[in-house]
């Protein structure tokens, strides 16, 4: 029998926080805020032009972590 972990808030923020990291979204500004509606997130252009994501957990898979990392990745792409 297999175990599937739920994400929790903390493990969402996480996943947020690699992405901005990986794409260096931050300089200085950059903010993610996880709640029980969703996770709001600012990601900081090197030229401090900010964008604010806005996701509904709703739409997540939570049970997939690479199913929820690329979720993020693809709303914070589509708003900047």
């Amino acid at each position: 029998m297999t175990c599937t972990a739920i994400l929790t808030e903390e493990k969402i923020e996480k996943i947020a926080q690699s992405i901005i990291d990986e794409y260096d979204l931050d300089h200085n500004n950059a903010e993610i805020n996880v709640d029980d509606d969703g996770c709001q997130i600012v990601v900081e252009a090197p030229n401090h032009a900010t964008v604010w994501v806005d996701i509904c957990l709703n739409k997540l898979d939570k049970e997939n972590e690479k199913q929820a990392q690329v979720t993020i990745l693809n709303t914070i792409a589509d708003k900047i």
